[in-house]
Protein backbone atom coordinates (compact mmCIF):
# COMPACT_ATOMS: atom_id res chain seq x y z
CA UNK A 1 0.00 0.00 0.00
CA UNK A 2 3.05 2.32 0.94
CA UNK A 3 4.73 1.10 -2.64
CA UNK A 4 1.22 2.47 -4.62
CA UNK A 5 0.30 5.56 -2.63
CA UNK A 6 4.02 6.48 -2.86
CA UNK A 7 4.23 6.11 -6.48
CA UNK A 8 0.58 7.02 -7.79
CA UNK A 9 -0.25 10.87 -7.77
CA UNK A 10 -3.79 9.63 -8.86
CA UNK A 11 -4.14 7.34 -5.55
CA UNK A 12 -4.51 9.96 -2.69
CA UNK A 13 -7.11 8.38 -0.32
CA UNK A 14 -7.32 4.91 2.15
CA UNK A 15 -9.96 3.52 3.72
CA UNK A 16 -9.31 1.58 6.50
CA UNK A 17 -11.42 0.20 9.15
CA UNK A 18 -9.58 1.79 12.45
CA UNK A 19 -6.22 2.44 12.92
CA UNK A 20 -4.75 -0.39 14.10
CA UNK A 21 -5.44 -1.85 10.31
CA UNK A 22 -3.53 0.82 8.61
CA UNK A 23 0.05 0.52 10.62
CA UNK A 24 2.21 -2.62 11.03
CA UNK A 25 4.71 -0.70 12.99
CA UNK A 26 5.62 2.80 14.28
CA UNK A 27 7.95 3.17 10.84
CA UNK A 28 4.78 2.46 8.72
CA UNK A 29 2.91 5.12 10.90
CA UNK A 30 5.83 7.81 10.14
CA UNK A 31 5.85 6.77 6.80
CA UNK A 32 2.12 7.52 5.81
CA UNK A 33 2.03 10.93 8.18
CA UNK A 34 4.75 11.49 5.51
CA UNK A 35 2.90 10.94 2.45
CA UNK A 36 0.18 12.77 4.31
CA UNK A 37 2.06 16.11 4.73
CA UNK A 38 4.08 15.70 1.65
CA UNK A 39 1.43 14.37 -0.80
CA UNK A 40 -2.05 15.36 0.29
CA UNK A 41 -3.01 11.62 0.66
CA UNK A 42 -5.68 10.90 3.47
CA UNK A 43 -6.63 8.29 5.53
CA UNK A 44 -10.20 7.63 6.56
CA UNK A 45 -10.87 5.93 9.39
CA UNK A 46 -14.15 4.51 9.09
CA UNK A 47 -15.19 3.19 12.31
CA UNK A 48 -13.46 6.16 14.02
CA UNK A 49 -15.35 8.51 12.13
CA UNK A 50 -11.89 10.14 11.90
CA UNK A 51 -10.22 11.77 8.42
CA UNK A 52 -6.53 11.87 9.07
CA UNK A 53 -5.00 14.85 6.11
CA UNK A 54 -3.04 17.46 5.72
CA UNK A 55 -5.87 19.61 6.68
CA UNK A 56 -7.03 17.91 9.56
CA UNK A 57 -7.77 19.85 13.19
CA UNK A 58 -4.61 19.32 15.74
CA UNK A 59 -7.66 17.38 17.77
CA UNK A 60 -7.52 14.70 15.31
CA UNK A 61 -4.26 14.26 14.73
CA UNK A 62 -3.22 14.21 18.59
CA UNK A 63 -6.53 11.50 18.68
CA UNK A 64 -5.24 9.62 16.01
CA UNK A 65 -1.52 9.98 17.77
CA UNK A 66 -3.04 7.93 20.77
CA UNK A 67 -4.68 5.30 18.74
CA UNK A 68 -1.42 4.91 17.01
CA UNK A 69 0.07 4.53 20.47
CA UNK A 70 -2.06 2.29 22.07
CA UNK A 71 -2.44 -0.09 18.74
CA UNK A 72 1.55 -0.56 19.18
CA UNK A 73 0.54 -1.26 22.69
CA UNK A 74 -1.65 -4.04 21.67
CA UNK A 75 0.38 -5.30 19.06
CA UNK A 76 3.60 -5.75 21.77
CA UNK A 77 1.56 -7.02 24.62
CA UNK A 78 -0.09 -9.44 22.12
CA UNK A 79 3.54 -10.60 21.56
CA UNK A 80 4.53 -10.84 25.21
CA UNK A 81 1.51 -12.96 25.52
CA UNK A 82 2.07 -15.59 22.92
CA UNK A 83 5.65 -15.69 23.68
CA UNK A 84 4.15 -16.50 27.22
CA UNK A 85 2.06 -19.33 26.03
CA UNK A 86 3.98 -21.11 23.63
CA UNK A 87 6.73 -21.22 26.57
CA UNK A 88 4.34 -22.45 29.31
CA UNK A 89 3.06 -25.18 26.45
CA UNK A 90 6.60 -26.12 25.92
CA UNK A 91 7.35 -26.61 29.98
CA UNK A 92 4.46 -28.91 29.99
CA UNK A 93 5.96 -30.95 27.64
CA UNK A 94 3.77 -29.96 24.28
CA UNK A 95 4.99 -28.84 21.19
CA UNK A 96 4.31 -24.67 21.06
CA UNK A 97 3.09 -24.25 17.30
CA UNK A 98 2.74 -26.24 14.20
CA UNK A 99 4.32 -29.40 13.66
CA UNK A 100 7.63 -29.54 12.25
CA UNK A 101 7.94 -31.57 8.45
CA UNK A 102 7.88 -35.16 9.04
CA UNK A 103 5.48 -35.36 11.93
CA UNK A 104 1.97 -34.06 12.33
CA UNK A 105 -0.56 -32.18 15.39
CA UNK A 106 -2.77 -34.88 16.94
CA UNK A 107 -5.90 -32.91 17.25
CA UNK A 108 -7.27 -35.48 19.71
CA UNK A 109 -3.99 -36.17 21.93
CA UNK A 110 -3.12 -32.16 21.13
CA UNK A 111 0.58 -34.35 20.64
CA UNK A 112 3.04 -34.30 18.02
CA UNK A 113 3.43 -37.79 16.62
CA UNK A 114 5.74 -39.07 13.55
CA UNK A 115 3.76 -38.31 10.44
CA UNK A 116 4.58 -42.03 8.55
CA UNK A 117 3.59 -40.39 4.92
CA UNK A 118 6.63 -38.34 5.33
CA UNK A 119 9.15 -39.83 8.24
CA UNK A 120 10.41 -42.06 5.39
CA UNK A 121 11.69 -38.68 3.48
CA UNK A 122 12.95 -37.15 6.91
CA UNK A 123 14.78 -40.85 7.40
CA UNK A 124 16.69 -40.05 3.71
CA UNK A 125 17.49 -36.58 4.63
CA UNK A 126 19.35 -37.38 7.83
CA UNK A 127 21.07 -40.55 5.63
CA UNK A 128 22.49 -38.37 2.95
CA UNK A 129 23.30 -35.11 5.09
CA UNK A 130 25.33 -37.66 7.47
CA UNK A 131 27.52 -38.99 4.18
CA UNK A 132 28.98 -35.75 4.27
CA UNK A 133 28.93 -35.33 0.70
CA UNK A 134 25.69 -32.67 0.87
CA UNK A 135 25.50 -29.25 1.97
CA UNK A 136 21.39 -28.02 2.39
CA UNK A 137 21.79 -26.69 -1.14
CA UNK A 138 22.71 -30.02 -2.65
CA UNK A 139 20.58 -32.21 -0.28
CA UNK A 140 17.69 -30.46 -1.67
CA UNK A 141 18.66 -31.17 -5.22
CA UNK A 142 19.30 -34.67 -4.36
CA UNK A 143 16.03 -34.78 -3.23
CA UNK A 144 14.15 -32.86 -5.85
CA UNK A 145 16.00 -35.93 -8.17
CA UNK A 146 15.08 -38.93 -5.79
CA UNK A 147 11.59 -37.97 -4.78
CA UNK A 148 10.38 -36.43 -8.76
CA UNK A 149 9.10 -33.98 -6.77
CA UNK A 150 8.32 -30.25 -8.02
CA UNK A 151 9.45 -28.47 -4.98
CA UNK A 152 11.18 -28.74 -1.78
CA UNK A 153 11.34 -25.62 0.36
CA UNK A 154 14.69 -25.07 2.07
CA UNK A 155 13.35 -25.17 5.43
CA UNK A 156 10.84 -28.38 4.97
CA UNK A 157 8.01 -26.73 6.11
CA UNK A 158 5.86 -27.89 3.50
CA UNK A 159 7.26 -30.68 0.74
Amino acid sequence: MLKVLGSDRGCRVVLVKKTDRLYRNRTDALAVEELIEKRGVEGHLIKEGRIIGKDSRSQDKFMHDIHVAVAKHYVENLKEEVKKGMREKAEQGFYPGRAPFGYRNNPATRLVEIDPAKASVITRIFELYGSGEHSLTTLRKALLAETKSRSIARTLRTF
